[in-house]
């Protein structure tokens, strides 16, 4: 029996954000890669970052908006290093399935520990 991927998941599907609508909340460390959200996504980002700075806490942005295509290819990867898509998913939206489309997600790392960028252990460092 074939079940939907809404169903097969419980997340329901996401659109794409109009590019030309997004703006720059910076770029991913020195990759060169600029991170794009909402400008409303954009601006509580923006304070969140700036009340952790004057905690000593340093906040950065790794990936904001994904186009379709890019999350694509961010899923296929995951399918061949866990196995499989329902493996996959537990750690990378379906393309179509992410808030990343959306521009409004953000992922955030801890500007002093760039080794836990996108690894669970972001939660033992101090942001």
């Amino acid at each position: 029996m074939r079940v939907s991927i809404s169903l097969k998941f419980s997340t329901p599907s996401f659109a794409e954000a109009i590019q030309s609508k997004l703006v720059d909340v910076g770029e991913y460390r020195e990759s060169g890669r600029k991170v794009q959200m909402q400008k409303d996504a954009a601006r509580a980002l923006q304070n969140l970052i700036a009340q952790a700075r004057r905690s000593g806490i340093s906040i950065i942005p790794i990936s904001g908006f994904r186009t379709l295509a890019y999350q694509a290819s961010l899923f296929k990867k995951a399918v061949e290093k866990y196995g499989s898509e329902q493996a996959a998913a537990r750690w990378v939206a379906r393309p179509g399935f992410s808030e990343h489309h959306t521009g409004f997600a953000v992922d955030l790392g801890d500007e002093e520990s760039p080794s836990c960028d996108t690894e669970p252990a972001f939660e033992r460092t101090s942001a």
